[in-house]
């Protein structure tokens, strides 16, 4: 073989090993999950995406990352076909993109990831929730992963998965105080933000008789007040501010919650 063939080839052949696999069927996804034992990559995009090309043409192609895309199954999906990735896109409430979701062999929500990142921040912020899942799998009993893992789950507008946890930590007795406080207040926004309205507020009452003088009064009142006006309130919620005003008089809400007071007496 001549010398002016074998580069190219060479080049053929690694771009040909090196390339993603990409399957455009969840149900086939989830099938080779099981197969090979493997946590499921699910890049969601549309057409119109520009973040979404960026991802594909200078994330996805990067060498570093499609080796460490080999230990999962990698799923790609067009939310807007009306079919499979719609279907996926729904069950999931991916609401923007991009969005990358990881999940279990068999379709449990371990990570949601939105926008861009490039290959290596995107492996790191991956590998934190793995390694949280694996270690909490191991030891379960562990409350001071249950507790961060939870909270990252917040923080990705995973409700229902950090719902779970925080509870579990409030349930523990050997947990602190402290650390129970922190999750009593995250467990109501989970709750909040899942439309559990008055859930949410049960789980304030509880923390205010809990926690009289805690940390985080404040803000379980504001939260409090929002949920009443969302709830058509107005009696509950001007209450809940006139006292959040005499309680809190140097507070950075004040303004704010003397503007909505104002609006409430004059509604």
């Amino acid at each position: 073989m001549s010398r002016w063939l074998l580069v190219p080839l060479l080049l053929i052949s690694t771009l040909g090993f090196c390339e993603t696999p990409w399957i455009h069927n969840y149900d086939e996804a989830i099938a080779n999950a099981k197969q090979n034992s493997k946590p499921i990559f699910v890049d969601c995009f549309a057409d119109w995406c520009v973040w979404c090309h960026r991802l594909e043409k200078e994330v996805y192609t990067d060498p570093k990352f499609e080796s460490f895309l080999q230990g999962f199954i990698p799923l790609r999906l067009n939310v807007e076909d009306r079919a499979d990735g719609s279907r996926v896109a729904a069950s999931y409430s991916v609401d923007s993109l991009p969005s990358i979701l990881i999940l279990d062999s068999e379709g449990k929500l371990l990570n949601r990831i939105g926008g861009f990142m490039d290959a290596k921040d995107l492996i790191t912020e991956i590998n934190t929730i793995q390694d949280l899942v694996r270690d909490e799998k191991l030891h379960p009993g562990n409350m001071e992963t249950v507790q961060t893992l939870a909270e990252e789950y917040l923080y990705r507008d995973m409700d229902a998965e950090a719902e779970v946890r925080f509870k579990k930590v409030i349930e523990t007795p050997e947990v602190s105080d402290k650390d129970k406080e922190s999750a009593n207040f995250s467990l109501a926004l989970t709750q909040y933000y899942q439309g559990k309205k008055q859930e949410s507020l049960s789980t304030l009452k509880r923390y205010l008789e809990t926690y009289v003088d805690g940390a985080l009064v404040e803000d379980v009142f504001l939260l409090q007040s929002q949920i009443y006006i969302e709830m058509d309130k107005k009696d509950e919620a001007r209450t809940i501010l006139q006292q959040f005003v005499v309680k809190f008089p140097k507070s950075q809400n004040l303004k704010r919650a003397k503007d909505v007071l104002d609006l409430l007496n004059h509604s």
